[in-house]
């Protein structure tokens, strides 16, 4: 997973699945891709497959194959015209502990203040990896 910056003012991640051999975009306002952003995340997964089949480990993943989706419908909608990092930040976190996020937007508030608390307490969750 990886966030993108586009258009000087807005947040959205890039999901590269390797094990369920997909893509998926997310924008929180759930926007089309206008600024390319999963041709560059499949380019670059693309590069590393056929690095890393050198040692054969990787042999057979043809990322150009792999289905891109976009904006799924488990994914929060974003309201306002502030929130798309915390959006990002969150729906990234419950994706990497394999869970759907359940969060709208009313929740960002608060969601604003958990992140201002682990940061000032310097804490970072690891959910057990």
């Amino acid at each position: 997973m990886f966030p993108a910056f586009i258009r000087g003012n807005h947040w959205v991640l890039a999901i590269i699945d390797v094990i369920g051999r997909h893509l998926i975009y997310y924008d929180p306002y759930h926007a089309v891709d206008d600024q390319n952003v999963m041709q560059c995340a499949l380019r670059w997964v693309t590069g590393e497959v056929r690095t890393a089949t050198r040692g054969d480990i990787f042999k057979g993943l043809t990322p150009s194959q792999w289905p891109i989706f976009y904006n799924p419908s488990y994914l929060p909608v974003q309201t306002d015209t502030d929130s798309c990092g915390v959006f990002v930040l969150f729906v990234a976190e419950h994706l990497k502990r394999g869970v759907y996020p359940s969060f709208k937007q009313t929740d960002i508030p608060v969601l604003r203040l958990r992140t201002l608390w682990s940061l000032k307490k310097q804490i970072l969750h690891d959910y057990g990896e």
